[in-house]
């Protein structure tokens, strides 16, 4: 059963206080959201901002610092909470890396940040490149996007038991299971779909990627390109600059982003009833007749209300490079 701590000097259970309980996370967005509605007449205790309260099942699912409650006719009060990726996604830092492995650069970033370090997976790709004012987590999302397109690895990053994380995207597959409740069998969570969409979109769709050198002439270095799927829905094309020391790595960086971006978008809606381990950027494995292999989840929306636990996500199938 999901149980909402506020953890002060002493540790103190505000579960059933709750009038409406919700978190959620997006692929694009390093920090989960969680926010929780009270009576305040009832549960009598006033949170400060900056107040840390954590979110747990049998393992602590969020660690979070209130940043703001609104409060409603003098008597129910509303808080939005955040993860420690508050801190990477409000604060700006200037960094100038001279040939540093992208893994040691993002240790740093997370390190000056005062969040500490669960575990980093190993980029061993070097970088040379200076950030000017810019938001931690954007400086770490580019990082990532770097490695990416040198080596076809995908990586992702997230905020657990208040430490930072980086995954290889394959590497954390969860499980799809709820507990009814206490006295039952764990069952899986899409053999009780609620609701369901298939969304299947080219909107985003690149069919041909040419890589450029040296902004201020845009002299052309390669391209790739499927005259496939430019005849059929005509030319969707993207450009990526690189720096000239990146010139000899232009061919590989053009084939990688073509494959990841040429395909039909095929993502799902799904209305599920709750797990609290479904969160963004996490992988799912499915086998059914429609939803059959490696999806991601793009984002989730978990919601506790009247003793009801249910969740909105949507996913997208995982593309092999």
């Amino acid at each position: 059963m999901i149980k909402l701590y506020l953890v002060n000097k002493n540790k103190i259970d505000m579960t059933k206080f709750l009038l409406k309980l919700e978190f959620k996370s997006n692929e694009e967005e390093l920090s989960q959201e969680l926010s929780f509605r009270v009576n305040k007449n009832i549960m009598n205790l006033d949170i400060e901002l900056g107040s840390i309260v954590t979110l747990e099942d049998k393992d602590e699912i969020i660690r979070a610092i209130i940043v703001q409650k609104s409060i409603e006719d003098e008597a129910f009060v509303e808080y939005k909470a955040f993860d420690f990726g508050f801190y990477l996604n409000k604060s700006k830092e200037t960094y100038q890396f001279k040939n540093e492995k992208i893994s040691n650069a993002i240790a740093q970033i997370v390190k000056d940040a005062g969040i500490k370090i669960g575990n980093i997976a190993n980029i061993n790709i070097n970088v040379k490149k200076i950030y000017r004012n810019e938001r931690l987590s954007d400086i770490i999302k580019d990082l990532i996007d770097i490695a990416f397109k040198e080596s076809k690895q995908k990586y992702y990053m997230e905020i657990k038991n208040g430490k930072f994380y980086l995954y290889e995207e394959m590497s954390n597959v969860i499980e799809s299971s709820f507990v009814m409740s206490s006295n039952l069998n764990k069952k899986n969570v899409f053999d009780f779909i609620i609701k369901k969409t298939q969304n299947l979109s080219i909107e985003n769709m690149k069919n041909s990627i040419k890589v450029i050198s040296n902004a201020n002439n845009s002299k052309f270095e390669y391209e790739a390109k499927d005259n496939a799927l430019i005849d059929k829905y005509g030319l969707l094309q993207d450009v990526k600059i690189i720096e000239n020391k990146d010139i000899a790595k232009a061919k590989n960086i053009a084939n990688n982003l073509l494959k990841d971006n040429k395909k039909i978008k095929n993502e799902y809606s799904l209305e599920l009833m709750g797990n609290p381990h479904f969160r963004a950027n996490r992988i799912i494995k499915l086998k059914d007749k429609e939803m059959n292999g490696d999806y991601k989840i793009i984002n989730a929306n978990h919601i506790l209300e009247d003793g009801i636990y249910k969740m909105n996500i949507n996913i997208r199938e995982c593309i092999k490079l």
